[in-house]
């Protein structure tokens, strides 16, 4: 498999995106087209139509070189080992302290004034050292240029400062772009190093392309389809796989499938133009048509034949969350028919920097949301698709979501269930348990947005922000400040706990919830939500001020007012019950005001439903 990272900076909208993409004005983009074999570095005139616009010698590798696997091969050549992003060919640029090399190519047609165009090429260094990958831009002219010497062209046309976004993983493939509004008459473009450098660098260069704005397969981060609706509306960049870069030629190429990242191990990307283990609908894994278009994505959440082996997906969404707003997630999820283990829920995990280790965190990281469907229970259709979703409350600024089952093999919720009929001619065998999970149609909205797939009694969840003070993270795996949460419980109880909430969710001499008590009961709405197994018994209490029969009945009102708004967040009243106690049960002596507001409280047991 191509060694890529998909890191974007860009938005991605989801639209049919063809095997080459079409209206691009670069010819030859991805340096496959030559009249010779490279047989040494400098070559780039043995490629058609791209030349040096200065006195440098890029470079040209190609697989067709078999000689020296040490010069100008694909893989392997003197900088590294690279291979092509597309095809059997790339090019390659080197900035020194007086030399710079860059790439030029006349395009097809000039460009109309006033008329916005799409430019995206990707780019690989061989090495970080001397920094020159920022350096990256390109430059658009009229007519060619050409200098004498091997310096860096300035002043010499209309310089672009390109988008991008780097993880540090050498051998990856990175995407450049920009979007242009042309003056009219533009017909070369050039990239090199226009920025400022320090020391030597070098970049592989690969699959160039300009598009008109609305061509299909151009400014595939902007371009909107033909439901606007959905573009406008959801956050998740490609949401049914069907944008792709190149059609997979096996299934563990989830990097061809446009805005998903592979986060760890090998997820899988299958579509209709696929070939190999990457088909549709029939592959390895089982039989399965796409919920909706030509494509949909895979992983593994179990497969212990290989050590408790998890795989994740994630993207970057359009844009950053926003604090305190409630976001609808769901998407659609299909069993394999190889599968012998099945899951209650998926979970997700909202954060402002992309995950590395996901599966080190632990299944009840209070950073996660479970995707649940709270008709189907286990998710065990094999045939169909089935809807999981989850409402969620934003710490704010979280721009990736990362995907997967982070429940280790000894959790409950995977439940064995073998398949009940036939393995088909070519499906995979596997002796030991294993879940895997086809997935499409994934959409992040707002909970009031016309997309939003979430029922409408779905209880939001609050998750914890990592980036509080009182948070610390090591090796992934969160360690809790308690002194720091006292009045904040971490949502982790069971039936027999007791949660006692006290301090300041009533006023003295008054039932109605105070503004501070909200979070907690959120917090506890949502872990309800999440645990249908459990009810709960809300008892209220009070401190000795006033008579015995008042205070009775202002415990009772107050642990109605909790059961009220458990209830408003969407949990059922058969699984609350409540009880008033008055003044008979103080934690302490009501000797003080501290002592009777300790008193002034909730307790809330946990049952087995």
């Amino acid at each position: 498999m191509r060694l890529f990272s998909l890191c974007l900076l860009f938005f991605i909208f989801p639209l049919l995106l063809p095997a080459k993409p079409i209206n691009n004005l670069v010819p030859n983009p991805g340096f496959e087209k030559r009249s010779k074999c490279p047989k040494a570095l400098g070559q780039i005139d043995r490629v058609d139509d791209w030349n040096s616009p200065n006195g440098g010698t890029p470079d040209y590798f190609n697989e067709c070189f078999q000689k020296n696997y040490q010069s100008v091969s694909v893989p392997r050549n003197y900088f590294g080992i690279q291979g092509a992003w597309d095809g059997k060919a790339y090019a390659g640029i080197y900035a020194g302290e007086q030399e710079m090399e860059y790439l030029q190519v006349q395009l097809t047609e000039p460009l109309e004034a006033g008329e916005k165009y799409c430019l995206r090429f990707f780019a690989s260094p061989p090495s970080w050292e001397g920094e020159q990958f920022p350096a990256l831009k390109a430059m658009l002219g009229v007519g060619a240029l050409q200098e004498s010497d091997w310096g860096r062209l300035e002043g010499k046309g209309d310089v672009l400062d390109l988008d991008y976004e780097l993880d540090g993983q050498i051998g990856s493939w990175v995407i450049l772009s920009a979007t242009i509004m042309a003056k009219g008459g533009e017909d070369h473009l050039i990239i090199g190093y226009f920025g400022p450098t320090d020391g030597k660098g070098y970049t592989y260069i690969d699959g160039v392309g300009l598009y008109p704005y609305n061509s299909p397969g151009s400014c595939a981060w902007e371009y909107f389809s033909g439901d606007p609706e959905e573009d406008t509306h959801n956050f998740v960049p490609n949401p049914g796989f069907e944008l792709k870069y190149a059609c997979p030629e096996s299934r563990e190429q989830l990097e061809m499938a446009v805005g998903w990242r592979v986060m760890e191990n090998t997820p899988d990307f299958f579509h209709t133009c696929g070939t190999g283990t990457a088909s549709v609908p029939n592959n390895p894994l089982g039989f399965q048509e796409p919920y909706e278009g030509s494509g949909y994505g895979g992983f593994w959440c179990l497969l212990i034949s290989r050590r408790d082996y998890r795989e994740f997906i994630s993207m970057k969404l359009r844009e950053p969350l926003k604090k305190g707003e409630v976001y609808c997630l769901s998407m659609k999820v299909s069993l394999s028919d190889i599968t012998t283990h099945a899951l209650g829920d998926l979970q997700m995990l909202p954060a402002r920097r992309p995950e590395r280790d996901a599966s080190t965190l632990p299944s009840d990281d209070p950073r996660l949301v479970f995707l649940t469907d709270s008709t189907a229970g286990i998710l065990d259709d094999r045939e169909g698709w089935t809807n999981i979703s989850a409402l969620f409350v934003a710490n704010g600024d979280e721009k990736y979501l990362t995907i997967g089952n982070f429940r280790k093999n000894d959790d409950p919720k995977l439940v064995r269930d073998r398949p009940d009929k036939p393995r088909k001619p070519g499906q995979l065998i596997f002796q030991s348990s294993n879940c895997y999970y086809y997935v499409d149609d994934v959409s992040l909205s707002l909970r009031e947005s016309p997309i939003s797939e979430c029922p409408v009694t779905q209880v939001p969840q609050v998750v914890a922000d990592p980036d509080l003070p009182n948070w610390s993270f090591q090796t992934g795996v969160p360690q809790v400040d308690t002194a720091a949460r006292e009045e904040e419980p971490v949502a982790d109880w069971k039936a027999g706990d007791t949660l006692v909430l006290e301090h300041f969710l009533f006023a003295f001499d008054a039932a109605d919830l105070a503004p501070e008590a909200t979070p907690i009961l959120d917090t506890l709405g949502a872990y309800l939500g999440r645990h249908p197994e459990l009810r709960v018994a809300i008892t209220g209490h009070t401190d000795d001020q006033g008579s015995e029969a008042y205070n009775l009945r202002l415990s009772q009102e107050r642990a109605g007012s909790v059961m009220a708004y458990l209830e408003a967040l969407g949990i059922a009243e058969k699984r609350i019950e409540t009880e008033g106690k008055g003044e008979s049960e103080p934690l302490v002596a009501n000797d003080s005001e501290e002592n009777r507001t300790r008193n002034r409280r909730v307790e809330i047991r946990f049952l087995e439903e």
